[in-house]
C-alpha cells in the first residue's frame, strides 16, 4: 500500500520545512511506501522551492479555492 499526503500551500515558506519534516518522520514510522505532494497555490514566496528541497513533489494549482487545491 502507498500513502500519499497532500499538503495545500499558499505562501507557507515560514513553516513548510518543519511541517514536511514532521510528516516525513511520521511516514517513516509507518514503514510503508509513501509520498508527500505539496499543491502550490501560486505562492509568491519560496514555498515551492522549499518543498522540492525537502523531497516533496510539487503540483501547481492556479484556482484560489481551497477545496480545489
Amino acid at each position: 500500500m502507498k500513502i500519499s499526503v497532500i499538503v495545500p500551500a499558499f505562501n507557507e515558506a515560514s513553516c513548510l520545512a518543519q511541517t514536511l519534516a514532521s510528516i516525513s518522520a511520521a511516514l517513516s514510522v509507518a514503514g510503508c511506501d509513501s509520498e508527500i505532494v505539496v499543491v502550490d497555490n501560486e505562492s509568491t514566496d519560496k514555498t515551492p522551492e522549499i518543498a522540492i528541497a525537502v523531497g516533496a513533489r510539487v503540483v501547481s494549482e492556479s484556482e484560489h479555492i481551497i477545496a480545489r487545491v
